[in-house]
């Protein structure tokens, strides 16, 4: 059983080296994915398009560049995105085959559902990690092929007159692409501290202390300490606390700078996907832990 028990901590530490790597990478992509297509948005920008006096005058040259400055941005932003979701199925790929790794060394042992909890405890703090760091969801407000009628009479001539400006391409008057750990810090900067502290407990705080907590159990399954399990069960209940708080108020930004006749758009990103893959693979390990305590009464861990 001690060679098992020095496998698996081998095995744990491989998959934490690649996994933070793997994790690294994602986070990279990502954030140069996010610098990209806000880069796109500020080379569209609406209001900065409508009072340059050169947008009016038809200057195609002009129209040229942004073009091809926004085709750019947009080629690099979803070459990294791609690069990022490539990186994420590389890690799903690693966690599988660390769960099979700890899966057949403790097949026929009492410690198998343990270990297995303590396998998904360490791939829960990886998901955590990437879900809280990474852009989940990005949003905007724009209108394609705008167009201002200008159009009157010049008085005492009666001469009428046609100015009106269709605007090529694109236009972005709204556009954010934020990670939890941006909206926090965006709260707060804003004065909406009381906001941002709920959404720091509910999607790190809280995690963080279940899995710190649920770590704990696993290597003293006998614990008797009613306020050890009190805490793991109970924040147990809110894990999909902080998904609902997190979706609230990035619905709330979604919808705050909305105007009649410009369109919006809202996609999902990478960070959402990890933040609901670490709710479900906490839940899972703690109903592990439970199966745990119930198959060994007197068995400690590593002990």
């Amino acid at each position: 059983m001690k060679s098992r028990k020095i496998s698996v901590l081998i095995v744990t530490l491989i998959y934490l080296g690649i996994s933070t790597f793997l994790a690294y990478k994602i986070y990279f992509n990502s954030s140069e994915f996010k610098k990209f297509k806000t880069d796109n948005a500020k080379i569209l920008d609406g209001e900065t398009r409508i009072t340059d006096w050169k947008e009016w005058l038809n200057i195609s040259d002009l129209w040229d560049s942004k073009t091809e400055k926004s085709e750019n941005a947009i080629d690099h932003a979803e070459m990294h995105y791609e690069n990022a979701v490539s990186y994420s199925f590389l890690l799903i790929y690693t966690s599988i085959a660390f769960l099979i790794i700890v899966f057949f060394l403790f097949r026929n042992t009492t410690y198998l559902f343990q270990f297995l909890s303590f396998a998904l405890i360490i791939i829960a703090f990886i998901l955590l990690v990437i879900g809280i760091t990474v852009p989940m969801l990005e949003i905007g407000a724009f209108k394609d092929a705008l167009t201002i009628p200008l159009k009157g009479t010049i008085p005492i001539i009666g001469q009428e007159f046609d100015l009106s400006k269709e605007f090529d391409g694109r236009l972005y008057f709204y556009y954010q692409n934020k990670s939890i750990l941006d909206v926090i810090g965006l709260l707060f900067a804003n004065g909406n501290a009381l906001v941002g502290t709920c959404i720091l407990l509910f999607s790190i705080v809280s995690p963080l202390l279940k899995l710190f907590f649920s770590l704990f159990l696993v290597f003293n399954p006998n614990n008797k300490n009613k306020t050890v399990g009190f805490i793991v069960n109970n924040l147990g209940k809110w894990s999909m606390a902080d998904v609902f708080v997190v979706s609230i108020f990035l619905g709330y930004l979604s919808f705050q700078n909305m105007s009649t006749g410009i369109n919006t758009e809202a996609n999902t990103l990478l960070g959402m996907y990890f933040f609901l893959a670490f709710v479900i693979v906490s839940i899972i390990s703690s109903m592990l832990l439970k199966l745990a305590a119930k198959k060994q009464k007197e068995t400690v861990i590593f002990g």
